[in-house]
């Protein structure tokens, strides 16, 4: 739906009329799409990350990675790859290791 809403808005300039009208009727309705996040507190985005980030390099830690948090970025990710990879191979077809 949006290409064709991108395709009329280019038709619509081409044709003369303004542009800036039917961008902004498309930036209303993407970004009423969009979900509104909350960011501060206990249950925010980034204490949530935060959290999370914790949760994964103990798993890691448990799993022989030497110190994830000093990791690059790259190495981080393939090792959190490798060990998602592990992980389903080692479980059953019914969800049991």
């Amino acid at each position: 739906m949006n290409l064709k809403m991108q395709a009329e808005c280019d038709l619509a300039y081409i044709n003369g009329e303004p542009k800036e009208e039917r961008e902004k009727e498309l930036s209303e309705f993407f970004y009423g799409l969009l979900k509104p996040q909350v960011f501060y507190g206990t249950k925010g985005k980034e204490a949530t990350y935060f959290r999370e980030f914790e949760q994964t390099c103990n798993v890691m830690r448990q799993n022989g990675v030497p110190e994830p948090k000093g990791l690059k970025a790259r190495e981080y990710f393939q090792y959190l790859a490798d060990l998602t990879k592990q992980s389903q191979k080692n479980k059953t077809p019914h969800g049991r290791r």
